[in-house]
């Protein structure tokens, strides 16, 4: 089993959209999720590449620093 403190991942290599903002609730940070995968499906250069995303939420557990999101993503 794999510790729930874990603090390394392994990402797939590739392109990634990265979105940030300084939210700090979990309903505000779904939300910003949604925008950002509607903001891809809007872009004329890429489009999103896997069902995965990585979600940096730092800031919905301390208080502090920026809630990132990183979406693979595919040029067009």
């Amino acid at each position: 089993m794999t510790d729930p403190l874990e603090t390394n991942y392994l990402v797939a290599a590739g392109l990634y959209a990265v979105f940030t903002t300084t939210i700090k609730q979990r309903a505000a940070a779904d939300q910003f999720i949604a925008d950002a995968y509607g903001i891809l499906a809007q872009s004329a250069e890429y489009v999103v590449a896997a069902n995965h995303n990585l979600e940096v939420i730092t800031p919905l557990i301390t208080g502090t620093g920026a809630f990132r999101l990183y979406i693979p993503v595919a040029a067009k």
